[in-house]
């Protein structure tokens, strides 16, 4: 690669960063109305089984006295760029429901985004998504993040394992053999 090339990625990569706000997936008006259609049944179901919430846009549920906050991407728009690490806020522990971060680059499933901001372990049953995360990010500085699986994937009373940790800003877009099998979540 040319010195020249090379800095033209380095600049396309810092412009793409630095100023792209979300990446477009392409829809028709009819899969879009469809797609939102879906994402107003899951914000509704998740409203139902997590009391205490309130929607802050069509799309996102905040839960202020547990430190949450739930997202389903929009029909318009994957990951968020600007001043985030994936679209997870600083101080959050992010977990995906999509590989690389509900990457549009990926074949898709239900692509939901759930964030943690207070320390305490966290059961993902509770929240609809148990056995359900590809992908995380740990966006706190000097702060552990960890993943558990129960023991013998079963229930509570068998106690759990870690599948990972990190301490500081950490991710991972693919969790490889730990994915689709995180229980529980301990943010920080």
């Amino acid at each position: 690669m040319t010195r020249k090339s090379v800095g033209f990625t380095i600049g396309l990569v810092a412009a793409l960063v630095g100023g792209l706000a979300f990446i477009a997936s392409p829809a028709s008006a009819a899969d879009k109305t469809e797609q939102w259609a879906q994402i107003d049944s899951l914000v509704a179901k998740q409203l139902s089984n997590m009391p205490g919430g309130h929607k802050v846009a069509r799309n996102k549920i905040e839960w202020p006295k547990l430190g949450a906050v739930m997202e389903y991407p929009s029909p318009d728009q994957t990951i968020q760029l600007s001043g985030t690490v994936h679209n997870c806020a600083p101080g959050y522990t992010c977990l995906y429901g999509d590989g690389w971060f509900n990457s549009p680059n990926v074949p898709a499933r239900q692509r939901w985004q759930l964030s943690f901001y207070y320390c305490n372990l966290v059961d993902l049953g509770a929240w609809g998504v148990r056995n359900q995360a590809s992908s995380w990010v740990n966006n706190q500085p000097n702060l552990r993040a960890a993943l558990h699986q129960y023991r013998y994937d079963s229930t509570p009373a068998n106690g759990y394992v870690q599948l990972w940790a990190a301490y500081g800003y950490a991710e991972n877009g693919d969790t490889g053999p730990s994915n689709d099998k995180v229980d529980l979540v301990d943010p920080c």
